[in-house]
């Protein structure tokens, strides 16, 4: 789940973006994000917005710079944001 989903907002683009980057990582990885950490930690580091990094999955190993760039942007805080200013 997105942040902004884990802090309660409702659905959105910024949402649907990030979920996008993590299925776009399910898809290329085949593996299962965050795989043999606990859950409930996780989904505390995702959500905490204020985090020097962010809680995001670790780019697979010989992931092409343009996939890992594509993956990378849609986790990020700022650029989801750009997208859902009017």
């Amino acid at each position: 789940m997105s942040p902004e989903i884990l802090n309660g907002s409702a659905s959105s683009v910024a949402s649907d973006i990030f979920a996008f980057g993590i299925t776009f990582w399910e898809v290329y990885s085949r593996l299962d994000p965050y795989d043999g950490e606990d859950f409930h930690e996780v989904l505390a580091a995702v959500k905490d917005v204020q985090r020097t990094e962010e809680k995001r999955p670790v780019i697979p190993v010989g992931c092409p710079p343009e996939m890992a760039m594509l993956m990378k942007a849609c986790w990020h805080n700022g650029f989801r944001n750009y997208f859902t200013k009017t």
